[in-house]
């Protein structure tokens, strides 16, 4: 065989691999969508009977709904609050980190769950899915969660389920993807931004209680923190560390000043949340929740995925209710201060809720 002919030779052999890697990521994905889908649909179904059926019926009982005692869950501590009725919102995310595919070894990973977050006043969730199709039952419809701290419209309210999947190397971005598809399908679907919880950047526990607000949050009032910027998780949770050493340190404040921060590549960070005054500029504290972009924008440019990313999640936060739905944005500068940088002034100033915007949108 001559060497054209097998360098021809060499590249149909390539081309009918890669086409057959192709093939079965897509066999793959078809699979993992339809999978996650029926997850969803069966969910969905046991909601929609759960609230429809007499909530007296000691009868009724769901074939693929597993009950606390069939888990074997240890006792919930007293006090957990009621959610009052008609829920308003469900929230569904998995785990990320856990699997099973039978009911065994779902009862199994459910109890672990629940004993690592023994801190908490019960399994953090109110229900739980697992890859054998079941729905295993957490805190239930009637208890408040504890699944989405001080963030988009806290536990108040809502119910959540957790999808029991494991990350990996080779199936999370299918996995990932075959999952927000699903999810997308349903009735009244509304995708929210992902924060950071404080426990998850590592903060450190303020040295007092904080204080609740008892005004409308009418402003969201933007700075930078005049330091490096960061585009990745562990870079920007690092400067976040530092920032709050220096609040918590220098400036003798109880604990990160702001109410949220924003890194260059658009991942946001709970500091005080939405629920909580902030030590962010005093004449407006009490009404106001103070965002950190983080860098220097006098010199740098902020990212498009930054901007972008601060807009919508203020947007969601006043859908929501944790912002008046009149809320208007400001720069620190607008009231005589310093910050957010003249780079991210320019652009804030275009923006509809900009509160200093002399013309219609």
């Amino acid at each position: 065989m001559d060497k054209n002919n097998l360098v021809h030779n060499n590249s149909l052999n390539s081309r009918k691999y890669f086409q057959g890697i192709n093939r079965k990521r897509n066999i793959l994905i078809t699979i993992f969508s339809v999978a996650f889908i029926l997850v969803i649909l069966t969910t969905v179904s046991i909601l929609y009977f759960v609230l429809k059926t007499d909530s007296n019926s000691d009868d009724f009982k769901f074939e693929n709904l597993i009950s606390r005692d069939e888990w074997n869950a240890a006792p919930p501590k007293s006090g957990i609050p009621f959610l009052e009725s008609p829920i308003k919102r469900i929230i569904i995310a998995h785990t990320a980190g856990e699997f099973c595919d039978n009911e065994n070894e779902c009862k199994f990973v459910v109890k672990r769950i629940q004993n690592e977050n023994s801190h908490l006043d019960d399994i953090p969730y109110n229900f739980l899915i697992g890859n054998d199709g079941k729905v295993y039952e957490g805190r239930g419809f009637e208890k408040e969660g504890q699944h989405t701290s001080n963030l988009y419209g806290s536990n108040y309210n809502s119910i959540d389920f957790i999808i029991l999947s494991q990350d990996s190397l080779v199936f999370n971005n299918i996995k990932s993807d075959a999952l927000n598809e699903a999810v997308s399908k349903l009735k009244n679907f509304y995708p929210l931004q992902k924060v950071y919880r404080r426990e998850e950047w590592g903060a450190a526990n303020p040295k007092e209680a904080h204080t609740k607000f008892s005004q409308k949050k009418e402003i969201a009032l933007l700075s930078h923190s005049v330091t490096q910027t960061c585009s990745s998780f562990s870079h920007c949770a690092t400067i976040m560390k530092n920032i709050q050493r220096n609040h918590m340190g220098n400036n003798g404040w109880i604990d990160f000043a702001f109410n949220f921060a924003v890194g260059a590549n658009g991942l946001i960070f709970e500091c005080r949340g939405f629920d909580f005054v902030g030590a962010h500029f005093s004449a407006l504290n009490s009404r106001s929740i103070g965002i950190l972009a983080i860098g220097e924008f006098n010199e740098d440019e902020p990212s498009q995925e930054m901007l972008d990313t601060l807009e919508k999640f203020l947007e969601d936060a006043a859908k929501l209710g944790k912002l008046s739905e009149d809320f208007k944005i400001h720069g620190r500068q607008d009231f005589g201060s310093s910050g957010p940088g003249e780079n991210i002034m320019k652009h804030i100033r275009e923006w509809c809720r900009y509160g200093n915007r002399t013309t219609p949108c």
